[in-house]
């Protein structure tokens, strides 16, 4: 019988103990990432208020509307 000195290849048990990690890596990507976008996007959405000149002139409900607006444009739901 002729035995093999130097094995190589990857088991099936060694794929799945790559795979495990892999796959749990993918998950949380796809579960942080959509809440990491908004987070941007209404960050964006107020820093644009900051720079209206007349702000501080507008009262409150005019204000929450011209946000709505920014946050319409980039499909955002406000409360």
């Amino acid at each position: 019988m002729h035995r093999v000195k130097n094995q190589a290849g990857l088991t099936a048990i060694g794929l799945i103990l790559i795979l495990i990690p892999v796959g749990l890596a993918v998950y949380i990507v796809l579960k942080v990432a959509p809440v990491y976008i908004e987070s941007l996007s209404v960050g964006d959405a107020v820093n644009s208020l900051k720079k209206e000149l007349d702000l501080k002139e507008k009262s409150r409900d005019e204000i929450y509307t011209m946000l709505k607006k920014r946050l319409d444009v980039n499909n955002r739901v406000v409360p």
